[in-house]
C-alpha cells in the first residue's frame, strides 16, 4: 500500500480540505475489500473511516472536518509577557492507512491496520482562498524562513496601539532549522532608542510550536526579560519595529516581514478594543477610536396575581386583600448590553481586517482588565475605498455574549 497524494504544505489549515489518496495493488481485488483511514492525535484515535475503492481502485479520504473539531483557538493569552505556548490551536495529526478484506465472499472481513502512515501539522485556520485550486493556499507564507514570511495575522505591517493596549501576534514556530529571535527597536521619530533580541523558545518542545508573542505596549511593559525594552524606559518613543531574525547580530538575516507598531493618538472618547480569532489561526486586535454608544435591552415575563388571603379565609378569618396585593408581577428578567462602535479613520489596507472581524467566530471586548465574550450583530458591510470614499470608517453593532443581569 502506498500514499499516492497528500497535502504538500508544512502546515495545514483545519478548515481547508485535507485529502489523502492511497492505493493497494495487491489486496484490492479481495472479497469485501475496503480501505481504512485512522486519524490520531498522539495515542488517541479521533476517527476510523472505511471506504470502498473508487474506479481507479484507490481510496480517497478528506479528514479536515474531523480535525477541525479538535483544533480550537487558545484563550487567556492576550496579556502574554513575551512568549506563551499553545494549548489547543496546534495539532500534529497522524494518519494511518490500512484495509479490511475477507478470504471468501462468505467470510467476515479482517482488518489489517497501519500499513502506511504520515503525520501533518494542523492549525485552526483556513489558508486556501476561494479562487485557489486545491492545495494551492498561502500556508507556507507563515513558516518563518525568509524576509517575506508573516505572523499568522490579518493586520497590515503598520499597526496602531495605545500605551495601555494588550495583544499578541501568533508565530507558527515550526518548519525551519536553527534559532529565531524577535528583534524590537524603539524610535523617537528618526532617532533610534533601545533595541533587543528576544530568543524564541526552541521548536524541539511540542508546546512551543505555536507561540503567542506579546508585542503590544502593555505586554512589553509587563515583560521582565529586558526592562530597557519597556515603553516607559524609552521616553518620547513614537513607534517601534518588530521582526524575526535568525541571529542576534545587526546584519543577521530577517525571517519575517518587519512590522511597525505606531503609538496611536489618545482618543477623545473611551475607545473600544476588540480581539478576534482570525482566519489564519491567530488572534488579532483593533481599536474603535470614536465614541462608543452603549445600549441595554431588557427581556422579562409577566404574570397576573389575584392577591388576598384565599387560602386562609374561614371561620373567624374574614377575606381581606391589601392595597399592594394582586396585579401583574415580573419574573425571569434579563438585561442584554449592546454597543454601537465606530472605527475612526483607517487606511484601505485595513479593509481585510474588518472583513475578517465579521467572519470571526470568537470575538472579545476589553473592559476594566477583562476580555468579555462578544457577538457581532453587524452582518453586512459596504466596503469602502480611498478612491470612492476618501476617508475609510466603519460603524458596527456588537453585543455582550453574556447577559449582564439575570434575575429569576
Amino acid at each position: 500500500m502506498t500514499i499516492n497524494y497528500q497535502p504538500s504544505h508544512t502546515i495545514l489549515g483545519a478548515n481547508d480540505l485535507a485529502v489523502y489518496v492511497v492505493y493497494d495493488g495487491t489486496n484490492v481485488t479481495d472479497p469485501k475489500f475496503r480501505y481504512i483511514c485512522q486519524v490520531f492525535d498522539g495515542a488517541t484515535e479521533l476517527a476510523k473511516l472505511k471506504q470502498l475503492p473508487n474506479s481507479a481502485d484507490a481510496g480517497v479520504f478528506d479528514i479536515h472536518r474531523i480535525v477541525s473539531d479538535y483544533v480550537q483557538q487558545d484563550e487567556g493569552i492576550h496579556g502574554s509577557a513575551m512568549f506563551t505556548g499553545f494549548t489547543k490551536a496546534y495539532k500534529e495529526i497522524t494518519i494511518k492507512f490500512g484495509y479490511e478484506s475477507a478470504a471468501t465472499a462468505n467470510d467476515e472481513p479482517v482488518e489489517v491496520l497501519n500499513v502506511v502512515s504520515t503525520t501533518d501539522i494542523f492549525v485552526n485556520a483556513q489558508f486556501e482562498q476561494v479562487y485557489s485550486p486545491y492545495d494551492a493556499g498561502i500556508n507556507d507564507t507563515f513558516i518563518p524562513d525568509g524576509a517575506t514570511s508573516k505572523f499568522a495575522s490579518i493586520l497590515p505591517t503598520d499597526i496602531y496601539a495605545q500605551v495601555k493596549d494588550y495583544g499578541t501576534v501568533t508565530l507558527v514556530n515550526a518548519g525551519y532549522t536553527g534559532n529565531r529571535y524577535v528583534y524590537i527597536q524603539y524610535f523617537s521619530g528618526n532617532t533610534a532608542l533601545n533595541s533587543h533580541h528576544f530568543t524564541v523558545p526552541a521548536t524541539s518542545t511540542a508546546a512551543n510550536k505555536l507561540q503567542y508573542i506579546g508585542i503590544y505596549p502593555a505586554n512589553l511593559e509587563a515583560q521582565t526579560i529586558n526592562t530597557s525594552m519597556r515603553p516607559s524606559a524609552n521616553a518620547g518613543w513614537t513607534h517601534y519595529t518588530v521582526v524575526l531574525k535568525s541571529g542576534t547580530l545587526t546584519g543577521s538575516p530577517k525571517m519575517s516581514q518587519t512590522y511597525t507598531v505606531f503609538l496611536d493618538e489618545e482618543c477623545k472618547y473611551e475607545y473600544t478594543r476588540l480581539a478576534f480569532w482570525n482566519s489564519l489561526g491567530g488572534w488579532d486586535y483593533i481599536n474603535f477610536r470614536n465614541a462608543t454608544k452603549p445600549k441595554v435591552k431588557v427581556s422579562k415575563q409577566d404574570y397576573d396575581t389575584i392577591g388576598g388571603n384565599w387560602f386562609q379565609a374561614g371561620p373567624g378569618v374574614p377575606y381581606a386583600r391589601s392595597a399592594n396585593d394582586g396585579g401583574t408581577r415580573t419574573v425571569n428578567t434579563e438585561m442584554e448590553s449592546s454597543y454601537s462602535i465606530s472605527s475612526g479613520f483607517y487606511e484601505q489596507s485595513y479593509n481585510a481586517v474588518f472583513k475578517d472581524l465579521l467572519l470571526s467566530q470568537r470575538i472579545l471586548r476589553y473592559e476594566l482588565g477583562n476580555w468579555i465574550p462578544t457577538v457581532m450583530n453587524t452582518k453586512d458591510l459596504d466596503i469602502q475605498t480611498q478612491l470612492n470614499d476618501k476617508l475609510i470608517q466603519y460603524d458596527l453593532e456588537i453585543r455582550d455574549g453574556k447577559r449582564t443581569f439575570q434575575l429569576r
